[in-house]
């Protein structure tokens, strides 16, 4: 994890006032609250392509033996979803507030989940405002994860990758692609066993990268033997920066 101590006290800073500020919109929003009772409902998805937005949630997407679509129903959101020209756009969001408060929340959290079969071709575009995303034994053309506040993890996905979080780390376990892009304005960013066109950047965090192939095969910051017909760019603005190869 990040060691430099400025980080941590800007950190704490920014988590500080937001703390506060959630805590007295939820003292505020108690007195009337009441609490429903969540429960999953699924869809069956034939698409092309899959673009999911979501508020306030964590998002997992799984291996699967077709294309499901499962989030809490009941929990203080709305979902739509449908069809635009062979891709299925699904869209949660908080329903309307009163006065600045939404009075029906779950007492339970619950994640949304996307499933998709192994040999899945097409994109996956997945955004959440405030929450973590995780991908596992998925492929695709192209898969893009971002989110503004939360950490994004991936292992053994293929197709190219971009990932980008405003506030959170990034990690990386056997990820490969023409493109790969990691991105973070605070955090950290840990890839191992990663092999592709490969750009990292963090503004204020650690970068560390396992490539999986020999040094040779990879020119990295501009340099390299010549023969490396891989790309790869690692930079952070505030932070240590480390490269290693597996061969």
């Amino acid at each position: 994890m990040m060691k430099l101590r400025n980080k941590f006290f800007i950190a704490g800073g920014i988590l500080i006032v937001s703390g506060a500020a959630i805590s007295g919109a939820a003292f505020l929003a108690g007195a009337g609250q009441h609490y429903e009772t969540a429960e999953y409902k699924t869809v069956d998805i034939a698409a092309e392509n899959i673009r999911i937005m979501a508020e306030q949630h964590d998002i997992r997407v799984v291996k699967g033996d077709s294309i499901k679509l499962t989030y809490p129903e009941g929990d203080g959101m709305t979902f739509s979803g449908g069809l635009e020209g062979g891709t299925y756009i699904a869209e949660y969001k908080r329903k309307p507030e009163i006065f600045g408060l939404n009075f029906e929340r779950t007492k339970n959290y619950m994640d949304i989940v996307l499933e998709v079969p192994e040999d899945f071709g097409g994109s996956i575009d997945i955004y959440t405002d405030m929450g973590d995303i995780s991908c596992s034994s998925v492929s695709g053309s192209m898969i893009t994860l971002n989110t503004d506040m939360g950490d994004i993890d991936t292992e053994n996905t293929e197709g190219s990758l971009s990932i980008s979080t405003g506030m959170g780390d990034v990690s990386c376990d056997s990820v490969s692609g023409e493109t790969i892009t990691l991105d973070t304005d605070l955090g950290d960013i840990e890839a191992e066993d990663a092999d592709g066109n490969i750009n990292a950047r963090s503004s204020m965090g650690d970068v560390k990268i396992d490539l999986s192939g020999a040094k040779d095969d990879y020119t990295v910051n501009g340099i390299g033997s010549g023969s490396g017909t891989k790309k790869v760019t690692a930079e952070t603005d505030l932070g240590d920066v480390n490269i290693g190869y597996m061969r």
